[in-house]
């Protein structure tokens, strides 16, 4: 099934008059929202999009914050285009990538390999548009994030004679280079989902991560965010505790169709996998050992989340119970909450300290215990000489200090109840 022409040279020279975003660009990440969309720049829809062009609510492996959204319906076309003002072979030299997903359920499923392209718009020496699609790169699978590279072996489709190349040749960028005499110019970069070769079928995608141009592009809506560790203030070791995280995603926020938890203790001694239990909510939990850190410093474990899944608008809970081991080290135990997107980090934390106390000395001293000592310092007292207490002198000394020791037992307790 090959694509028809992409792009019109009409619609390809409104697009690229109307952006206005530079061709250098600076080290790092752009993030593009809604907002600078509907401004048309540094990204805007083109005149032949009459599908879904816009920022979605699924989130990325990447940045967990969201995704370009291009669906199609019977008969349309979605495109998000961005001015680029280079030279193919410096274009084709650099990174180019980006990550796709398939939504299977909204898409006619012979329409899901193609899945969405990203085009070199040509304007030079002759106007043509070189396709990097999916099916010609190893193919998409529904419900799963896939990231397609540009390698020196991978495949571009020209919509027009390009060259020695007739319309609908496929090639490598090197192979059109040669063909143009060394040299084309690159007027912008489109990513396009349409001319399916099925007039009747569908293609819900999501597209994120564009690296093109020497820039890395990330679409985004807003973030999740953590509402506070639930956990009591104090606790003891060999005891339990109750704790929960929340997470939110606000209106029109971030949707992470497979979230988790995972939750670190840290901040005192002995903790592992033999010294801390967590026990979620009606479900088993998956333990994982913090890396980088001295042994027993730190412990990490992972958690479901109510429903599996972070909705757009909505939160969602991971609650468990902590079980410590009398052997765990006293003083400020650190519980630190975050979300995974797929048992990626999105970078959505939160902390609370639960105190572990140390015992006092006359916690770790029985009343028993001082009595002992006791009699025993007077079983074994002398007289000035090196002789021993007869045992009727020594039992009555012994009963003295037995009750001067009870009296000193009492003090102290009427003290601690006071």
């Amino acid at each position: 099934m090959r694509s028809s022409r992409v792009v019109t040279a009409a619609s390809a020279a409104v697009l690229m008059a109307g952006l206005a975003w530079p061709s250098a660009q600076a080290a790092g990440v752009v993030t593009v929202r809604q907002a600078q969309i509907d401004k048309g720049s540094p990204w805007a829809v083109t005149p032949d999009s009459n599908g879904v062009a816009a920022i979605g609510t699924l989130a990325d492996p990447d940045f967990s914050d969201g995704s370009a959204r291009l669906k199609i319906g019977p008969g349309q076309r979605a495109q998000l285009g961005h001015v680029l003002n280079g030279k193919l072979s410096t274009v084709s030299m650099q990174p180019m990538s980006y990550d796709l997903y398939v939504n299977g359920s909204d898409s006619t499923a012979s329409a899901v390999p193609f899945g969405a392209n990203l085009q070199l718009v040509i304007t030079a020496p002759t106007f043509t548009t070189l396709s990097f699609q999916p099916q010609l790169n190893g193919g998409v699978t529904a419900g799963s994030w896939h990231e397609f590279m540009q390698r020196s072996t991978s495949k571009w489709r020209t919509s027009r004679a390009f060259g020695t190349f007739a319309a609908g040749s496929d090639a490598t960028l090197k192979q059109f280079l040669a063909a143009a005499g060394g040299e084309a110019t690159v007027a912008g970069v489109i990513l396009n989902v349409g001319a399916l070769g099925d007039a009747s079928a569908s293609l819900d995608t999501y597209v994120d991560d564009v690296r093109v141009g020497g820039s890395r592009f990330n679409f985004a809506t807003s973030p999740a965010r953590e509402a506070p560790v639930r956990a009591p203030a104090r606790a003891e070791p060999g005891g339990s505790f109750p704790a929960e995280l929340t997470f939110i995603s606000p209106s029109g926020g971030v949707r992470i169709p497979n979230a988790t938890a995972r939750v670190t203790f840290s901040g005192v001694s002995n903790l592992s996998a033999d010294t801390v239990t967590v026990t979620p909510t009606g479900a088993s939990v998956r333990s994982l050992r913090s890396g980088g850190q001295r042994a027993g410093s730190s412990y990490t474990t992972e958690v479901p989340v109510a429903g599996g899944a972070l909705q757009s608008g909505g939160s969602t809970t991971a609650s468990f119970t902590v079980r410590l081991a009398p052997s765990v080290g006293r003083g400020h135990l650190v519980v630190t909450g975050e979300l995974l997107n797929d048992g990626t980090a999105t970078g959505v934390t939160a902390q609370a300290t639960v105190e572990l106390p140390t015992p006092s000395s006359d916690d770790e001293t029985e009343p028993g215990e001082h009595i002992r000592q006791a009699a025993h310092r007077a079983q074994m007292a002398d007289t000035g000489s090196s002789q021993r207490l007869t045992p009727l002198a020594g039992a009555a000394a012994g009963l003295t200090v037995v009750g001067t020791a009870l009296a000193l037992v009492a003090r102290r307790r009427r003290r601690r109840s006071q």
